[in-house]
């Protein structure tokens, strides 16, 4: 009895001294008899933070684009529409692409032999020419000065064309030369003015020197290869014809009335030709070949010394255009 009583002291003492302990830390969870296994360093996963996971879309919404994804057909349709109108594509039109030196051929296709054509224009304001003759002024004949006498040094149109150029082939071919047509050309002296002021002409061709005017005139051919002064009398006419070609135009005077002037090219070939009021010309059934043309003004000289073309048959005509510092007619 007594062994019994110290062992129930004893157990009362333990529960009350774990009581204590009890209210002075806490309770004591109760302990965990499952086994635990360690896992390896490599295998643990640590968090910094609670990582809060993105709400799921709603049935038939679309899910935003991200930077990286790639962009669908529809959006590469609309960045490459955006990139078109930011740098629309140049285009550049015929005439931007022609010089005024060397305009694009013309689309229009010749059939048969080639055709050269073009303009010459005034660069610049042409120089206003005052008449070599004022209308009423004194002269031995009166009839010289019922009109003004213009000065056609320099002929240019409003539209900056410029008249009485000629354009000619250089050197000929050896060969293929078609002969001057019987239609003889005509030179006048109509209101003591030469008419036309400027004329090509071929070697062997009839030439009508003609004299309309009520007093005479003289017809003095000033050329290397031709000089020629015979006196017209009045309403007459005499036939002549030229037999060397010129290199360059010759000077054709009158000197009874010394104003008067006037430029003539005789030509062994009909490959030239003199540009009209605006300035334009046309030379026509070309031969096959690369051939050198001279473009000369009486108040400039030269104007293009050697123009170098290519001519083919059933091709688009050649068309150069030039111009003429205004500048240089005034001189």
């Amino acid at each position: 009895m007594k062994y019994k009583s110290r062992n129930n002291i004893s157990t009362l003492s333990a529960c009350s001294l774990l009581a204590l302990l009890s209210m002075a830390v806490g309770c004591v969870p109760e302990a965990d008899h499952r086994s635990t296994k360690v896992k390896n360093a490599a295998d643990i996963e640590i968090s910094v933070g609670e990582v809060k996971k993105a709400p799921e879309p709603e049935e038939g919404a679309e899910a935003p684009a991200t930077s990286s994804a790639p962009s669908t057909s529809g959006e590469m349709a609309a960045t490459t529409s955006s990139s078109d109108s930011a740098a629309p594509e140049t285009t550049t039109s015929a005439s931007e692409t022609a010089p005024s030196t060397a305009a694009a051929p013309s689309a229009e296709i010749v059939e048969g032999p080639a055709k050269f054509i073009g303009r010459v224009t005034v660069k610049g304001a042409a120089p206003d020419l005052p008449p070599l003759l004022a209308k009423g002024a004194p002269t031995k004949d009166q009839i010289c000065s019922e009109h003004a006498v213009p000065n056609e040094t320099v002929v240019a149109s409003e539209g900056g064309g410029l008249a009485n150029v000629f354009v000619y082939m250089k050197k000929p071919p050896r060969s293929g030369i078609p002969e001057p047509g019987d239609e003889a050309a005509v030179i006048d002296q109509d209101g003591c003015v030469f008419v036309p002021h400027a004329a090509i002409l071929r070697v062997g061709q009839k030439v009508d020197l003609k004299n309309s005017d009520p007093v005479a005139h003289n017809v003095n051919v000033k050329g290397f290869a031709n000089q020629f002064n015979n006196t017209i009398p009045p309403g007459s006419n005499q036939e002549y014809s030229f037999q060397a070609a010129e290199r360059l135009p010759a000077n054709v005077v009158c000197d009874f009335h010394n104003w008067m002037s006037a430029w003539v090219l005789p030509l062994e070939h009909p490959w030239g030709g003199v540009t009209d009021a605006d300035g334009y010309f046309e030379i026509t059934n070309l031969p096959e070949g690369e051939w050198e043309f001279v473009v000369w003004q009486e108040a400039v000289g030269y104007v293009e010394r050697s123009v170098k073309i290519k001519a083919a048959p059933n091709s688009p005509p050649i068309e150069i255009n030039f111009e003429v510092d205004a500048s240089k007619l005034a001189q």
